[in-house]
Formats: structure tokens, C-alpha cells, sequence
């Protein structure tokens, strides 16, 4: 066997081993990499808040906890798969979301988000009844389900809470919901405005707001 064809069995042999080799370092650069984004995450969330890094039970970061007046705040982001609205095009992509909520029990589940076509269709085949508070300016931008209507209604009664929700629309928030439990808001997550402390202050004063 000649040198020459030594030699390239040795590169055949290096570019073998060297592929899956590559594909397992890429793989952990990209973990390291995410997870040093949601480090990041948490401690700059963590710090315009003045709340603490609360982990789950694996040692990740799991949200951010402060307490308001005595009232537990909670912040989170979560990635969700998102989907083309177009039939014909099958790709996805991943966004991020921002999460918060106020630890507090009022005794009944509301959902409230920004009406749409497909929610308005929705409600037209029978399928579902949306609450209507009987203001047509709020009842045409916003969708209201309730397990309780009545105390629905007397919730958004109060004009802080009303205010509070518009001006948290305004802000890009546009689910908020009412648990047994909590009251919680949701926006997309954009990480040069949401990192802002006057922003996420802003933020909790008016989640407290419609949630107190």
C-alpha cells in the first residue's frame, strides 16, 4: 500500500468522524447559546423589576417574582411555534411571548382579546357566545368569555380596569385573562422595549390596576 493511498484513507477516515464530531459541537454551541440568551433574559427582567430569579425543578429559570403592596408579580416569556396564515406555505417559525401576572382571587375565569374575523365567524356558527358588556365601541374591538358573566361584567364596570386594559392594548398586550387565582396580560415579547425598566414599571402599574 503506498503512502499516497494511506494518506487518503487517513482524510477519508478524519472526514467520517469529523461530520457527526461537527454536528455534536454545533449542537452544544447552540444549547450553550440559548441558554445564555435565557440567562440574560431573566436577569435583565430580574433587575428592572428588583424581583428574584424563581427556578423550576430542574435549576432553569422558570419567571421572575416581586411583590407589589404585598401582591406577588410574576414575569415570564415562552416561545410558541407560530404557523403562515397562507395554505400553501408550510414553514414556521418560533416567536417569543411576555407573560405577567398578579397572584389574586377573584372567583371566576374571564378571557378578553382583541376581536378578529375568525372569532367574529366563529361566533356567527353557533359555536361559541361572546359576553357583551353593551359599550358597541369595546364590544366591537374585544372578544369577552365568561364563566360568569354577571361578575364579568361588574369587573369591567370599573373604570380604572377599563382604562387600565386599553392602555395595556395600546402597549401591544392582547390576551388578558381572569383565573381563578390570578389575572393575567400577554404581548409579544420584544426584548429592547420589555428590558426597559420604565417600561415594565409601566406595565405593572397598569396590570395592578386591573387587577385590584
Amino acid at each position: 500500500m503506498t503512502i499516497l493511498r494511506l494518506f487518503g484513507i487517513l482524510i477519508g477516515l478524519l472526514l467520517f468522524l469529523g461530520l457527526p464530531i461537527g454536528v455534536i459541537i454545533l449542537l452544544i454551541w447552540a444549547f450553550k447559546k440559548k441558554d445564555k440568551f435565557e440567562s440574560e433574559k431573566f436577569t435583565k427582567l430580574s433587575i428592572a423589576l428588583n424581583g428574584q430569579i424563581v427556578p423550576d425543578d430542574k435549576g432553569n429559570p422558570s419567571y421572575v417574582r416581586s411583590v407589589i403592596e404585598g401582591i406577588e408579580l410574576r414575569v415570564w416569556t415562552v416561545a410558541e411555534e407560530v404557523y403562515s396564515n397562507d395554505p400553501d406555505d408550510y414553514t414556521h417559525g418560533v416567536s417569543y411571548y411576555l407573560f405577567m401576572d398578579i397572584l389574586i382571587n377573584h372567583g371566576f375565569n374571564m378571557t378578553i382579546w382583541q376581536e378578529s374575523l375568525g372569532s367574529k365567524l366563529f361566533d356567527k356558527s353557533g359555536k361559541a357566545a361572546s359576553v357583551k358588556t353593551g359599550d358597541p365601541v369595546f364590544d366591537t374591538k374585544y372578544r369577552i368569555n365568561s364563566d360568569q358573566p354577571d361578575q364579568a361584567l361588574a369587573f369591567l364596570q370599573v373604570p380604572k380596569r377599563k382604562a387600565a386594559l386599553e392602555n395595556l392594548n395600546a402597549k401591544g398586550f392582547y390576551l388578558f385573562k381572569v383565573d381563578i387565582g390570578s389575572v393575567q396580560i400577554k404581548k409579544p415579547y420584544v426584548p429592547m422595549r420589555d428590558h426597559v425598566a420604565a417600561n415594565l414599571q409601566d406595565y405593572t402599574a397598569q396590570l395592578c390596576n386591573l387587577a385590584l
